[in-house]
């Protein structure tokens, strides 16, 4: 929110790149922790020096963090309330949206490898495939920030056509490394765009401060997707012995998102 305060005419950008940060440093960590555990540090011991290093720097960084005086606004907007906000097409538009993206790119992170696996491809490139995910993630972030500034929320309907035509890719891809590797770039591009999009579309829509209010209760939909969006993957993979019917069903989620943004949002936004 303080990112968007301070630079309103970039409010994707500025959030993709916040955004980012949070997902390369997950990358980077992984990385740190691979290393010493290889060297023979207990995990829990591993844990404890994260949380004390995180601590320190939550801490160190949030102490630095205001908000732009008031004179440099461009204008002074107040939020919305939770329940007005609540009580509009955007917010239910921007909630589904939101769960539509993460459920399709949820499962198919959350069964990255067992596809790749169950196609035929090496171990080493299916776990590789995870690292090209990351990748496109963190590049996806700032990506469609760009585009955010740009179209506005009209990107929110390229981004889940994204990843609906992504997701159709994964299995064809499964059977070849390159191709498979380039999906799941692709795939990690347009779900770290969930990131950006949504929080930008609602300072668009509702005003920056509505970022520290009505954000977090869009947001929940990503905690719903979290749960439904693998666990739908591995069981109907179980059911049927396909990952097919799963990613069938996360383009089709992925592609009425699309639809529902471009006839019932776009042309009020």
């Amino acid at each position: 929110a303080a990112c968007i305060r301070w630079f309103p005419e970039r409010k994707g950008l500025v959030t993709g790149i916040a955004v980012a940060g949070f997902g390369g440093g997950s990358i980077i960590l992984s990385e740190i922790g691979d290393v010493l555990i290889d060297r023979g540090m207990d995990v829990l011991l591993l844990f404890r020096y994260m949380g004390v290093v995180y601590t320190a720097v939550i801490i160190g960084a949030a102490a630095l963090l205001f908000s732009p005086p008031r004179e440099e606004h461009h204008e002074r907007v107040v939020a919305p309330s939770i329940r007005s906000a609540m009580g509009t097409r955007h917010f239910w538009l921007l909630s589904f949206g939101l769960f539509a993206g993460t459920f399709t790119g949820l499962l198919a992170i959350g069964n990255l490898k067992p596809i790749g696996l169950a196609g035929g491809i090496s171990d080493h490139l299916a776990t590789l495939a995870i690292a090209a995910l990351a990748v496109g993630n963190v590049s996806g972030r700032i990506g469609w920030g760009l585009l955010a500034d740009r179209l506005g929320p009209r990107s929110l309907t390229l981004k889940l056509s994204w990843l609906s035509c992504a997701a159709l890719l994964m299995i064809p891809a499964s059977h070849h490394g390159l191709a498979f590797l380039l999906v799941a770039a692709a795939i990690g591009f347009g779900f770290g765009g969930c990131f950006v999009l949504y929080a930008a579309s609602v300072a668009h829509l509702f005003g920056p401060a509505a970022v520290t209010s009505i954000y977090p209760i869009v947001f929940l939909s990503y905690a719903v997707s979290g749960i439904c969006g693998p666990t739908l993957g591995g069981w109907l993979y179980d059911t049927t012995g396909s990952y097919l019917p799963s990613l069938t069903a996360a383009c089709i989620l992925a592609a009425v998102g699309a639809a529902v943004h471009r006839f019932a949002g776009q042309r009020s936004w």
